[in-house]
């Protein structure tokens, strides 16, 4: 799971606003250049990072497999927790 342009934000605007997406054919892998930061790498710390120094295309995790009724399905989940 990436967090940024990965499989689940990918699905989540194709579903909303399709036009916006690049086509996926042209996407990167999302590879993302690991910190030297253990905090960062563990994923139990958070800081603000600059896209262009931490991956290739902006992009980390593979947008390249979103199945298509997965947007819809991420956004009545949230919608659901959300009113709840």
């Amino acid at each position: 799971m990436g967090d940024h342009a990965d499989e689940m934000e990918t699905s989540l605007i194709m579903h909303l606003q399709p036009h916006l997406i690049t086509p996926l054919k042209e996407a990167g892998n999302g590879v993302e250049k690991k910190s030297v930061i253990s905090g960062l790498r563990e994923k139990w710390t958070w800081a603000e990072r600059k896209k262009s120094e931490v991956t290739e295309d902006i992009g980390i995790g593979n947008p390249k497999n979103p199945p298509l009724k997965k947007g819809g399905f991420i956004l009545k989940m949230s919608s659901i927790k959300w009113l709840s």
